[in-house]
C-alpha cells in the first residue's frame, strides 16, 4: 500500500467523519478568503480611478482589505482550536493503536493540504464569481453608472494565496506542536478538562468591573467632538479588556453567589443550570466575551454608517444655506469688497443665472471658556484648549435683520444669544474684559453654512460699535478676522450647476487670486451643494458599504462561535444530563435546564453588546458631529433599528445551532 496514498484517505476520511465540525470551518474558511478577494478586487479596480475622490474610496477600502486580512488571520486559527478540540481523543487513539507522532503529522499535513486547497479553490471562484455583483452594489451605492465587462484580479487571487496559505501554515506548525508536547493520556483527559470547580476570582471581577464603568464613563461624560475623536479608542480598549474580564471572573463570581443563596439554587431547574454553567464557565467565557465584541462591532459599524449614507440630505442641509456658496477670511475691508465686487461680475460675465442673494459678515474665531469667561484661543494651550474650546461666532444687529427679516433693538453692552451647546439659560458673557448682557436668545442659529462640529457654538448679535470694540480688542495678528459670506442659489439641473461652480471657481482662481495675494492674509472658499453632495455621497456611501461588508464578516465569525460552542457543550452536557436522568430527572425537566441554560449562556452577550451600544450613544453622537450629522433622532432610529435585525439574525442563529445543540444531547 502506498504510504502517501493512506495519508490522504486518512485524511479524507477524518475530515468526512468531523464533518459536523470541519464542515462548518472550511465554509468560514472559503467565506472568508472570497470577501478578501472581493474586498481587494474592489480596492485595485480601474473604475475606482475615473471616480471624484477616488484615492479616498481607494485608500478606504484598502484598509477594509487589512482588516480583514487581519481578522481571517487571527479568527481562523482561533476556531481551529475548537476543531482540534473535539479531536483529541481520536488523535489520542491513533498514538495509542500504534501510530507515531510523526505519522500523525503527516495524517494532519494531508488534512491542511486538502483545507487549504478547497478553501483556496472555493473561496477564489467564489470571490471571482461574486466580485462583480459586490462593484455593481457598490456603484449602485454610490449612485455612479453601471459599467460592463468581466475580468479576474490577478493581483487579488495572489494576495488571498500568500494570506490564507500563510495562515494554514500556520495553523498546521501550531497542531502538530500540540501533537508533539502532549501525551495520548493528556489528549484522550483533555476533553475533561476544566471540570473542576473554577474560584470565583473577585479582583479580576472588580477589575472587569473598574475597566467597563471607565470606559462607560467616557463614552458618557465626553462632550466636545475634538475630545471624542482623542478617547474613543482608549474607550473602546478599556470596555473591551473589562467585557473579557467580566465574563471570566465576573460570571464565576455571581454564578457562586447564586450557588450560595440556597433559597435559590436547591431548586430542581437553578441546581442544574447553575451547577452545569458554573464548572464550565471558565471554558465558555472568552468565546462568549468574543461573541459580545463581535456583536459590538457589528452593531456600532453598521448603525453609525447607516446613519451616514441615509443622513446624507440633512448633511448636505447643515453645511449649505444656498448652492452656491463663497466664503472670503481674514483680508481688509477694500479686499472684502473687490471680491464682492468680482464675484457678482464674473456671474454676469459667465450669464449664470441666480437668484434668492444671501450676503453677511460675521467675526468668527475660536476662544476658550475658563468659569464662563471666554477668552482668545492664542492665549490658551493644552488640555485646556482641547475641552474649553468654543467657536465664537458675531453678527451685527443690522446684518442679522437683513438675514432673518426680523427687528431688533439692541443697546450698546446688549447682546442676543444662541449656543447649540450647554449654556442657552446664562444671564451674561464675558468675552476678555468686556461683560455683555444678553436680553434675549434664538431659537436657532442665525444662519447656516459650514458649521465646525468639533467644538460648541455661540452666536452673539451685538450692535455695530461693540462688534468693532470686540474684534479691535484681541491680538493684532488676528484682527482681520472678519468673514465675508456670500450665497446664491443657481437655475438649472444639477450637472448644470455643477458646471457653473466650476467656471466660476476656475473665474475666481484668475482674477481674485491676485488681488488677494499681494497681501498674504486673506484667502476663500468657494463650494457648491451638488457637487459636495456628490462627493459626500461617495465617501459615506463608501463608509456605508465597508461597514455592511465588514459587519457581514463579523456576524459570519459571530455564527460560527455561536455554533461550536453549541457542539462542544452539547458533547460535554451529554453525559451529564444522562447522569440527571438516572438520578431521577424526568425528560421533561432536562430538557427546561437544557433550554434555560442555553438561553441564559447565548443572550448574555447580545444583552451585553446592547449595553455597551447604549454606554456609547453619546460617543459616536459627537463623532458623527464631525461629520455634520446633528441629526440625534435619526441616529436613534438606526440604531434601534439595526439591533432589532441583528436580534433577529442572532435569533435565528441561536435557532439554527440549538438544534444541533439538542440532538447531540438526546
Amino acid at each position: 500500500m502506498n504510504r502517501r496514498g493512506f495519508y490522504s484517505r486518512m485524511a479524507i476520511r477524518n475530515i468526512w467523519k468531523n464533518k459536523r465540525v470541519y464542515l462548518p470551518y472550511l465554509l468560514t474558511c472559503i467565506c472568508a478568503a472570497a470577501m478578501f478577494y472581493m474586498m481587494h478586487f474592489l480596492t485595485w479596480n480601474k473604475e475606482i480611478d475615473k471616480m471624484e475622490g477616488g484615492d479616498d474610496i481607494r485608500s478606504l477600502l484598502a484598509l477594509g482589505s487589512v482588516v480583514i486580512g487581519i481578522f481571517s488571520f487571527i479568527f481562523l486559527i482561533y476556531s481551529n482550536q475548537f476543531v482540534m478540540k473535539q479531536r483529541k481523543k481520536e488523535l489520542a487513539l491513533y498514538n495509542i493503536l500504534g501510530l507515531e507522532k510523526k505519522h500523525i503529522r503527516r495524517i494532519l499535513f494531508s488534512e491542511s493540504l486538502i483545507a487549504a486547497a478547497l478553501s483556496l479553490a472555493g473561496g477564489c471562484a467564489a470571490g471571482i464569481a461574486g466580485s462583480k455583483l459586490m462593484l455593481l452594489i457598490f456603484l449602485k451605492i454610490l449612485r455612479l453608472p453601471v459599467v460592463f465587462g468581466f475580468y479576474i484580479s490577478g493581483k487579488g487571487i495572489t494576495s488571498c494565496l500568500c494570506l490564507f496559505g500563510a495562515v494554514f501554515l500556520l495553523i498546521l506548525l501550531d497542531n502538530c506542536r500540540r501533537i508533539q508536547m502532549t501525551s495520548p493520556m493528556e489528549l484522550l483527559n483533555s476533553q475533561r478538562a476544566g471540570e473542576k470547580m473554577p474560584k470565583a476570582r473577585w479582583a479580576l471581577a472588580v477589575v472587569g468591573i473598574l475597566c467597563t464603568g471607565s470606559g462607560y464613563y467616557l463614552a458618557i461624560t465626553t462632550k466636545s467632538p475634538l475630545a471624542a475623536m482623542a478617547v474613543f479608542f482608549l474607550a473602546v480598549l478599556l470596555v473591551t479588556v473589562g467585557t473579557y474580564f467580566l465574563f471570566m471572573a465576573g460570571s464565576i463570581a455571581l454564578l457562586t453567589f447564586l450557588k450560595k443563596r440556597k433559597s435559590f439554587y436547591y431548586k430542581t431547574r437553578n441546581f442544574a443550570s447553575v451547577s452545569g454553567l458554573i464548572y464550565r464557565m471558565k471554558q465558555n467565557a472568552a468565546g462568549l466575551a468574543s461573541i459580545c465584541i463581535l456583536s459590538t462591532a457589528v452593531l456600532l459599524m453598521v448603525s453609525a454608517t447607516v446613519c451616514l449614507y441615509v443622513g446624507l440630505n440633512q448633511i448636505t442641509d447643515a453645511r449649505f444655506a444656498r448652492e452656491l456658496q463663497m466664503t472670503f477670511n481674514g483680508g481688509t475691508a477694500q479686499e472684502r469688497e473687490t471680491v464682492r465686487n468680482e464675484v457678482y461680475r464674473l456671474l454676469k460675465e459667465n450669464h449664470i443665472s441666480y437668484k434668492n442673494v444671501q450676503e453677511y459678515q460675521t467675526f468668527t474665531n475660536v476662544v476658550i471658556e475658563t468659569e464662563g469667561k471666554l477668552e482668545w484661543a492664542d492665549k490658551k494651550n493644552g488640555k485646556e484648549a482641547l475641552t474649553g474650546s468654543r467657536m465664537l461666532n458675531l453678527l451685527t444687529a443690522e446684518q442679522y435683520e437683513n438675514l432673518s427679516g426680523k427687528k431688533v433693538s439692541l443697546k450698546e453692552g446688549e447682546v442676543l444669544f444662541f449656543t447649540d451647546g450647554k449654556g442657552q439659560e446664562r444671564e451674561s458673557v464675558t468675552i476678555e474684559d468686556q461683560t455683555f448682557r444678553i436680553v434675549g436668545t434664538l431659537k436657532e442659529a442665525p444662519y447656516r453654512g459650514v458649521l465646525i462640529g468639533t467644538m460648541d457654538m455661540y452666536f452673539l448679535i451685538v450692535t455695530e460699535p461693540d462688534f468693532n470694540r470686540i474684534v479691535n480688542g484681541q491680538d493684532p495678528a488676528y484682527a482681520e478676522g472678519i468673514t465675508l459670506q456670500m450665497g446664491v442659489d443657481l437655475e438649472g439641473t444639477d450637472e448644470e450647476k455643477i458646471q457653473d461652480f466650476r467656471i466660476l471657481t476656475a473665474g475666481m482662481k484668475e482674477r481674485i487670486s491676485p488681488v488677494i495675494s499681494a497681501e498674504g492674509n486673506g484667502h476663500y472658499y468657494v463650494e457648491c451643494r451638488q457637487d459636495s453632495e456628490k462627493l459626500f455621497r461617495i465617501i459615506y456611501g463608501g463608509l456605508f458599504f465597508l461597514g455592511s461588508f465588514l459587519g457581514l464578516l463579523f456576524l459570519l465569525a459571530t455564527a460560527l462561535i455561536i455554533y461550536y460552542k453549541q457542539v462542544s457543550e452539547g458533547y460535554e452536557d451529554r453525559e451529564r444530563f444522562q447522569i440527571m436522568q438516572k438520578v431521577g430527572m424526568d425528560k421533561k425537566e432536562v430538557h427546561q435546564s437544557i433550554r434555560r441554560q442555553v438561553w441564559m449562556v447565548f443572550f448574555l452577550p447580545l444583552g451585553m453588546a446592547v449595553l455597551h451600544m447604549a454606554a456609547a450613544f453619546p460617543l459616536v453622537k459627537r463623532l458623527l458631529a464631525l461629520m455634520n450629522l446633528y441629526q440625534t433622532s435619526l441616529y436613534i432610529v438606526c440604531t434601534l433599528g439595526t439591533i432589532l435585525v441583528f436580534a433577529l439574525v442572532y435569533g435565528i442563529i441561536y435557532w439554527i445551532t440549538a438544534r444541533t445543540y439538542y440532538r447531540i444531547v438526546n
